[in-house]
């Protein structure tokens, strides 16, 4: 019947009269007939509500309806299991699908039904699942699970005996079993107070996070993500709070399932966590968080890629939309981190490299509505730490090795007869290949990506490669990269299957979020009026400045702002420094400066303020600009102005950029210059005639001088003498304590500066002319990898590591021996960069080796063997006669395992251990010279030497060393005479 039909009002009215007939109270007294109908009452009622069309007094028949259900079922003291089907089966899938009112009817009359069919319900559902009650149609399929959940949210008190008996599906031999149970546990304990009502329950629950079926675990990753989004309260209890089982404390499930033992749990879980955060920030306690961010580490690449579009998310979501003046300190606590985490992964697997960068570039760095990517870019800057902003510059440096690949490839394809060949002969085919397999391996799939360059070599077409090319030559903002692009895939053509390649390809050529439009966006900032737009811009003037010793073309097109900055903001403390950096390293690509000479007087005036760092910047802009007379003027203003005071530190250090840039201008000056440094600077006194004495001052002071004398050593023609007594400055820093003078109040943070200064300048005299390293600075220098100031220890260990490893030896490899020298550290996170360094070192000198046709003998690591013996021998712990031979013996040992250790990373057949064995015979027929021992006891040392050759050939005979097998080899060739001498 429809509404339009004559007899519709007559029949509504009819139904709602029937809550006055009292003809149905007396069903429950039919004994013989009541079941019967009660079953035809219920189902004509349920038939009813669910073929009733939509009308203005529906709800009002429905609710009458319901109540004489209700007062007729709640009367009766017992109930057929067919009435339990027809009313608990209304709430399953199907039912509730095909009939909607039906099952609101049902839920109601199920509420209100307390007293007599809400205990019903409850025992024959107890039934069903423990199989007693077989005739019901809920114990078909998943039809009472389906129901149990329903009735979980409407009559919580029903399922108090039957939701135990679910906890015995949780330990079923059935995987399926166990997943279809946690999925309905789950859903139970999103509603009510399930969760600390039946605690046993969730307990179980909770247990099979360590269930041995990963499909399990990951059904409860599943469970937990729905838990925590629907009842946030619970994040505490799955995400943070250990618990007890059986006396066993664990972690909460989330914490365990985020470093499962199966990598598809790990990230599910990952994933899980990561998106809930999303979605709610207070879901995830932060200390969580950090914990979940550690799989950015992960061994799998699923989870670390998880892991990583995980917080690129968070940051665009949380971050990113707002300037970070706008953040609240929660929200930078929590989130703060993220950037530091997203630039660390430069130093994970190349592929976790590649994806970061893509997840940095593609998300969180992506333009928002509002704001530019080069503004986020700022922020996200500032956001880093300052191992963060290494690592920044780590991957801004990557980025432009490959634009200098991609260039020579280029050049290859258009200019078939240019050589760019290595220096090893390789032909235009090998070198295009090694080109190829340096650009491949910055994208995602680099296999593929060196396939696409291939058939992207093949396509004929006009002009390709030059109009690529032009994105570097000529930089580009983001406008200008859409302009290229569209160019570019206008001449491929709509229908060529590089279209993705190429575009992916020109997002790597041009840098849309710290390329040209950050550049203009931070120096355009630092000129705004506004003090806020300054204040926005100015933390990102120090990557500006990186930026400006990386790709000087960024800067072609800014003298106007370059010449604005210099002449009104130079000044400024926090200013200076870098837009006088920025013009040093770009001066030479901007023509028209040169001759302004506005800015050359303001660089003058720079180069003499009390800030060395400005100085030095500012006379290296006057070098970029060809200006040399001014140059001469600024040696005379700095020789005149050379005493104690202020300006002091700025005064050396323009000297030593001079002496570096046109030595020939200090002439015989310079002797009076080092005369000044050594004698009244470095060993003498700051005199109360210079006003009061500021630390800072007379710290940089001392910096720049030794500084100077180093510069002075490598660039100028200085006399054996001076340059002996200069070399022993630096020695005497070192082995003083970094204290050359008697006055008091010098703290122990500046005597290690001033330790560290003297270390760093014997290395940088090492690289530049080696025989200034005497065997005795070798000696002294190798202290700092144990020295006391873990700063000072740690910055020398990179150093070291930065001349040998990273400038692929341009500080002599036997450098890299004094490594082993932190063995004894207390802190053991040093000892293993150690090890790192070390591993690193000898397996790059592996490297050189088989690249070289005959390996000099730098190249063999035999060689460093000897430096190591002799910088242990006559180390000053080692040298006093009271201690006993065990027990330096045992010292010593420690030495050597940690080097050793790190040299047996190497294949078998390049550790050359029967060599090193001829080695430390041959060094036991020598003496350590006497004018290397310095003022140590010569009986000690031979000792100390002893020892030393006893400890190394036992522990490379353990590994395999012989004495034969490395007949011919001219074992005093490795050992340098000026640490080890053969006795005649």
């Amino acid at each position: 019947m429809t509404t339009q039909h004559p007899s519709y009002s007559i029949h509504f009215y009819l139904l709602e009269r029937l809550s006055s007939i009292s003809i149905f109270s007396i069903i429950p007294e039919l004994v013989t007939f009541r079941d019967a109908l009660m079953l035809e009452l219920t189902g004509a009622v349920y038939s009813i509500v669910g073929s009733m069309p939509t009308h203005s007094s529906t709800a009002k028949v429905m609710e009458h309806l319901t109540s004489i259900l209700c007062s007729v079922i709640e009367e009766m003291e017992s109930h057929d299991i067919q009435l339990l089907d027809l009313v608990v089966g209304a709430l399953c899938q199907n039912e509730k699908r095909d009939n909607a009112n039906g099952y609101n009817t049902m839920k109601t009359v199920i509420a209100s039904c307390e007293n007599h069919f809400q205990p019903f319900l409850g025992r024959e559902l107890e039934k069903i699942k423990a199989g007693i009650q077989t005739e019901s149609d809920l114990s078909q399929g998943d039809r009472l699970p389906q129901a149990v959940f329903e009735l979980s949210a409407i009559a919580p008190r029903v399922l108090t005996q039957v939701l135990p008996a679910y906890m015995e599906d949780l330990t079923m031999e059935e995987p399926a079993s166990r997943i279809k149970a946690i999925k309905l546990l789950g859903a139970i304990f999103s509603v009510g107070t399930f969760s600390a009502d039946f605690s046993q329950v969730f307990t179980e629950f909770k247990r099979r996070t360590s269930d041995k079926d990963a499909d399990v675990r990951k059904a409860v990753v599943s469970v937990c993500h729905h838990l925590v989004a629907k009842r946030p309260e619970l994040a505490r209890s799955l995400m943070q709070d250990s618990w007890v089982v059986m006396g066993e404390s664990r972690e909460a499930p989330m914490c365990l399932l985020v470093v499962d033992a199966d990598e598809g749990v790990r990230s599910e879980a990952v994933k899980a966590v990561l998106d809930l955060c999303q979605h709610n920030s207070d879901a995830v306690p932060p200390a969580f968080l950090q914990h979940v961010a550690e799989r950015t580490m992960d061994k799998k690449a699923e989870v670390r890629h998880a892991a990583i579009q995980g917080l690129a998310n968070l940051w665009q979501t949380y971050c990113a939309p707002f300037d970070m003046s706008e953040l609240t300190k929660a929200q930078v606590e929590k989130f703060g981190w993220i950037p530091s985490k997203m630039v660390s992964l430069v130093n994970v697997s190349q592929d976790s490299k590649a994806f970061a960068i893509n997840c940095l570039e593609e998300t969180c760095l992506a333009a928002q509505a509002g704001r530019s990517s080069a503004e986020i870019a700022v922020d996200f800057y500032n956001s880093l730490d300052a191992k963060g902003r290494e690592n920044l510059e780590t991957i801004l440096r990557a980025r432009v090795a490959f634009q200098e690949s991609f260039v020579k490839l280029c050049k290859l394809r258009t200019d078939s007869s240019l050589d760019i060949g290595d220096d090893d002969g390789a032909s235009a085919d090998q070198t295009e290949n090694l080109l190829l397999n340096k650009l491949s391996a910055a994208f995602l799939d680099p296999q593929k990506a060196h396939s696409e360059f291939g058939k992207l070599a093949q396509v004929k077409v006009a002009k390709l490669w030059e109009t690529l090319e032009s994105a570097l030559t000529k930089p580009r903002d983001e406008a200008g990269m859409k302009k290229l692009q569209d160019d570019v895939l206008k001449r491929l053509g709509p229908r060529s299957p590089l279209l993705d390649f190429v575009k992916n390809l020109i997002r790597r050529l041009v840098d849309t979020c710290f390329g040209l439009d950050f550049v203009r966006h931070v120096l355009q900032g630092m000129m705004d009026d506004e003090e806020e737009e300054f204040a926005k811009a100015k933390p990102g003037l120090p990557l500006v400045a990186q930026l400006a010793g990386l790709n000087k073309a960024l800067f072609a097109a800014e003298e106007k702002t370059l010449e604005t900055l210099i002449l009104n903001h130079a000044e400024k403390k926090d200013v200076g420094p870098h837009v006088t950096k920025i013009l040093a390293n770009t001066a030479e690509v901007i023509p028209k400066l040169k001759g302004n000479r506005a800015l050359i007087k303001k660089l003058q005036e720079l180069a003499l303020s009390e800030s060395w760092v400005v100085a030095k910047f500012a006379v290296r802009s006057v070098v970029s600009l060809g200006e040399k007379k001014n140059l001469q003027d600024l040696v005379k203003n700095c020789l005149s102005a050379l005493s104690f005071g202020n300006q002091l530190p700025a005064v050396l250090r323009v000297m030593a950029e001079v002496a570096k840039a046109q030595p020939a201008l200090l002439g015989e000056q310079h002797e009076t210059v080092v005369k000044f440094v050594i004698k009244r600077l470095l060993q003498g006194p700051w005199p109360q005639s210079a006003g009061k004495k500021d630390r800072n001052v007379v710290q940089d002071s001392k910096v720049q001088g030794m500084k100077l004398l180093a510069t002075l050593l490598l660039h100028m023609d200085v006399s054996s003498a001076l340059q002996a007594t200069m070399v022993e400055i630096f020695t005497d820093t070192i082995q003083q304590d970094g204290e050359l003078t008697k006055e008091q109040g010098t703290t122990k943070a500046d005597k290690a500066l001033l330790r560290l200064t003297a270390g760093n300048c014997i290395l940088r005299l090492t690289k530049g002319k080696t025989a200034l390293c005497s065997a005795e600075a070798f000696a002294t220098v190798a202290r700092l990898c144990s020295d006391e100031e873990q700063k000072t220890q740690q910055a020398f260990m990179f150093k070291l590591y930065k001349g040998t490893a990273r400038q692929a030896g341009k500080l002599p490899f036997q450098f890299a021996g004094m490594l082993a020298l932190v063995a004894h550290d207390a802190d053991n996170t040093t000892v293993e960069k150690a090890k790192f360094y070390l591993r690193n070192v000898f397996a790059l000198m592996l490297k050189l080796r088989k690249q070289s046709a005959k390996a000099p003998l730098s190249l063999l690591h035999e060689r460093m063997l000897p430096y190591l013996l002799f910088a242990l021998a006559v180390h000053p712990s080692y040298l006093d006669p009271e201690d006993s031979s065990s027990q330096v013996g045992l010292a010593f040992k420690k030495y050597l395992d940690l080097y050793f250790n790190a040299l047996l990373t190497l294949p078998a057949e390049e550790q050359h251990c029967s060599a090193q064995l001829q080695v430390i015979e041959h060094i036991r027929s020598c003496k350590v010279p006497s004018e290397a021992q310095g003022d140590a006891d010569p009986k000690i040392v031979e000792r100390n030497v002893g020892l030393l050759t006893e400890i190394a050939h036992r522990i490379l005979v353990k590994a395999g060393g012989t004495k034969k097998g490395a007949a011919g080899l001219a074992t005093s060739k490795l050992v340098d005479p000026s640490v080890f001498r053969e006795t005649s």
